[in-house]
């Protein structure tokens, strides 16, 4: 590749050309992985060393809620801008913008302890937090095969709980042997040396490389083969890698007017996802990524793509729940379940040890379950199983109190439920949807209007834990929560359709194929 290909795609040297499956990891999966961890990391700060602020620089609880909320506003307002911006940048440059972004917020607000500071540097965390897990996806969609989806996605997953981890276990060891202080500091400094780390190695696309898609990849295909099949690769210089030719711009806006996506596929949307567009008719990874890389998906049109309003219901009362948990956890169990401040800040991780192994099991599980094509299914039975564990925090809290393995073993099934259900509705299912419909290289789109909606459940997470707690008790929350994890499961019913009558189609194609 030329030099500006390099700089625009990672520091890709092709003299030994190493095999598909080793380039994938190095320069997709692993970089983006460590990443989206380290963004985890720089969120747990504040809800970490909550009781802290609280006690010794005497914020009120209120306050406190008012940072997280400020936090996952602006969160909010950047997920759902990202289908605008995520097209006209590289996604590697988002990713590295994000990590040094938020790395320098939570280190500043170490040395200015004042709340409007905090709430002004934790605003702009969220804004730069809302850089990465869109990116990620986008990064990731045309390395991966539909068939392995399930199962990669749901490993990589595996990082939202993995960087939860890693964040309670840093910030509680930090914060028993110095002060709050030094916990900020040294959540900062990691995250700044895996920026630079992605900044080296994240590589946008399997072109850089000469393959075509994942799945001729996988299907064998030499590269020579696939070069042959894509002409027009990535061995463009830079101002033809970022331009859309005037023909594909009036393509794409009459396709618009007309609700049409802009594929090979059957011209009308709800058809297409009904009917389980195939590989064989929809235009391949790559090539769908190539030819439309500077066009944007407004939230209007989003919308209007079969499933995914009710996607972003579910997923806004999912928020809703798990930021309850995430921010609210530690203090929960100080307060109410009288375990130590640093204990405490342990024993919260296991929402995500138990989110860590329900992501990967249910990664693999969704590949298996239906040949990967049930994937909504799974998410239901999470969420159903969540609401009936919700449901022992708000009978049992006496019994809770003092019980560290009870109140482990809990957390770790809820935790589970939560973030196997998360990954798989931001991962394979919304890719398994948008190839359906014809809209793969909108992927990160889509998913950006369904994680932004999402976000806004999360925000109200703040003033609903302060009242409720305050005006009805700490059961009163979880009581609302299983509440929220039921309705949840029922606003997935029309994606949940939509999968079966797919899935429906698909045997009957099979069935006509072998008589």
């Amino acid at each position: 590749p030329t030099l500006p290909s390099l700089w625009s795609h990672g520091m890709v040297m092709v003299e030994e050309m190493p095999s598909f499956g080793r380039v994938r990891f190095t320069r997709a999966l692993l970089p983006t992985y460590l990443a989206y961890v380290a963004l985890l990391i720089v969120r747990k700060p504040v809800a970490i060393t909550r009781v802290e602020l609280h006690d010794t620089l005497g914020f009120s609880t209120l306050s406190l809620a008012w940072v997280d909320t400020i936090f996952l506003t602006t969160y909010s307002i950047g997920q759902m801008c990202f289908g605008h911006i995520g097209p006209k940048f590289s996604s590697r440059t988002i990713i590295v913008v994000g990590l040094v972004g938020s790395a320098s917020c939570v280190a500043a607000f170490s040395v200015l302890p004042f709340l409007p500071f905090l709430l002004l540097v934790w605003g702009l965390n969220g804004l730069f937090q809302s850089l990465g897990w869109h990116s990620c996806l986008k990064t990731l969609t045309p390395w991966l095969a539909q068939q392995e989806r399930g199962r990669v996605m749901g490993v990589w997953g595996s990082c939202q709980a993995v960087g939860g981890v890693a964040g309670n276990w840093l910030i509680a060891s930090v914060l028993a042997v110095a002060t709050w202080r030094e916990s900020f500091l040294a959540a900062a400094f990691p995250v700044a040396i895996i920026g630079l780390y992605s900044f080296l190695s994240i590589v946008d696309s399997p072109l850089v490389y000469g393959w075509n898609t994942a799945e001729t990849t996988s299907s064998g295909a030499s590269r020579e083969d696939q070069q042959q099949q894509q002409p027009n690769n990535m061995m463009k210089d830079e101002r033809e890698e970022t331009t859309t030719t005037d023909d594909e711009v009036s393509k794409h806006q009459q396709q618009k007017k007309n609700n049409t996506p802009t594929t090979q596929t059957p011209t009308n949307t709800t058809t297409a996802a009904t009917t389980n567009t195939t590989s064989e008719t929809a235009v391949p990874v790559a090539q769908q990524q190539q030819n439309t890389s500077t066009t944007t998906l407004s939230t209007s049109t989003a919308l209007g793509v079969p499933g995914v309003l009710g996607m972003s219901v579910s997923y806004f009362c999912q928020k809703l729940v798990r930021y309850s948990l995430l921010f609210w956890l530690p203090f929960y169990l100080t307060k109410v379940l009288n375990f130590s401040v640093s204990f405490a800040g342990f024993l919260s991780a296991a929402l995500e040890i138990g989110g860590a192994v329900g992501s990967v099991g249910t990664g693999f599980l969704a590949d298996w379950y239906g040949n990967g094509k049930r994937r909504v299914s799974l998410c239901c039975y999470s969420l159903g199983t969540c609401a009936l564990f919700l449901a022992f925090f708000g009978l049992f809290q006496a019994q809770l109190s003092g019980s560290t393995t009870l109140t482990f073993i809990l957390c770790c099934i809820i935790g589970a439920c939560l973030y196997s259900c998360d990954t798989m509705m931001t991962g394979a299912v919304i890719q398994d949807l948008s190839e359906r419909v014809g809209l793969l290289h909108h992927a990160s789109g889509i998913s950006g209007v369904i994680g932004g909606i999402g976000a806004v459940g999360s925000i109200l997470q703040g003033p609903m834990t302060a009242f409720l707690t305050e005006q009805f008790g700490w059961s009163s929350l979880f009581y609302a929560l299983l509440v929220l994890s039921v309705l949840a499961l029922v606003a997935l019913v029309s994606p949940l359709r939509l999968e079966l009558d797919a899935q429906s189609a698909q045997q009957k194609k099979e069935g006509r194929q072998r008589s």
